[in-house]
């Protein structure tokens, strides 16, 4: 038996699949296809886990998007952090989100939507 090892660093992308708060309620299979095109695009491998969000006055489904640090395929944290943002940001814009939060272990990010939020 083989062992690799790495440090471990791992992202997390935040969304909610509602629109605007009151409008369409995306779903898991719709960002199933958008993570999927992307992947296949920019060859990273994402995790894909169904959530619901409840705050004042509401709740909507959402996911949490995951990235790791994948021994097979070594990347800078620079890297995978400007995936994720670059993922998160093509989420937020398709599914017509105000914010998008991305997780790191030194860091959390919100992406604004510069179309939406004046």
């Amino acid at each position: 038996m083989d062992l690799e090892t790495v440090k471990t660093y791992n992202v997390q992308i935040w969304v909610g699949f509602k629109e605007q708060y009151d409008g369409l309620v995306h779903t898991i299979e719709e960002l199933k296809k958008i993570c999927q095109d992307y992947v296949n695009d920019i060859k990273p491998c994402v995790t894909l886990n169904p959530t619901e969000f409840i705050y004042t006055g509401g709740n909507e489904p959402g996911a949490l998007i995951g990235l790791i640090q994948y021994s097979r395929f070594h990347r800078e944290e620079s890297e995978i952090v400007s995936i994720a943002i670059n993922l998160a940001n093509k989420i937020m814009e398709m599914f017509g989100q105000f914010r998008v939060s991305i997780i790191t272990p030194e860091m959390t990010y919100m992406l604004k939507n510069s179309k939406l939020i004046k």
